[in-house]
């Protein structure tokens, strides 16, 4: 987090204020084991997508995205057995409430991710996982763990 923060207070152009609380929100985040882990480097034989822009054609609609990560895992033979997206968002979070209606207003964009993405790497959609991560509250939510709720 240390070195993130040297490398973004050295690009011209950013607003002290906005960098400052960007570099909390990562630093509290980074404190966080369960998003640390998320975070992680791919098991072995497995890869990472930061920012992938996608551009499919799902049913009769066009779509344009860019998934903020998505880890892969992959068979001995390296194809993709199951995969797991993770969206960044930074809403303010108070509540309980505030944040089980946070995951119903982005569960549609996260399912769509998921057919995506389950197209993309030829997997049956139950082998995509999505979950998000609230920066500001420093929370990982299982979009699926919400379901249950709603």
């Amino acid at each position: 987090a240390e070195a993130l923060a040297r490398e973004w207070t050295g690009r011209p152009g950013h607003d002290p204020g906005i960098l400052a609380e960007a570099i909390e929100q990562v630093c509290a985040c980074l404190s966080v084991p369960e998003i640390r882990q998320q975070l992680s480097p791919p098991e072995e034989g497995g890869y990472l997508w930061r920012e992938k822009t996608f551009e499919i054609l799902l049913g009769e609609e066009w779509l344009s995205g860019t998934f903020d990560r998505v880890t892969v895992t992959v068979s001995d033979d390296g194809n993709p057995i199951r995969a797991s997206i993770l969206d960044f968002k930074t809403d303010r979070i108070s509540s309980e409430e505030d944040l089980i209606l946070a995951v119903r207003k982005y569960r549609p964009q996260l399912e769509t991710y998921r057919q995506v993405l389950a197209r993309m790497l030829q997997l049956p959609s139950a082998q995509v996982s999505t979950a998000l991560l609230f920066t500001r509250t420093a929370r990982i939510v299982e979009v699926a763990e919400i379901r249950a709720k709603v």
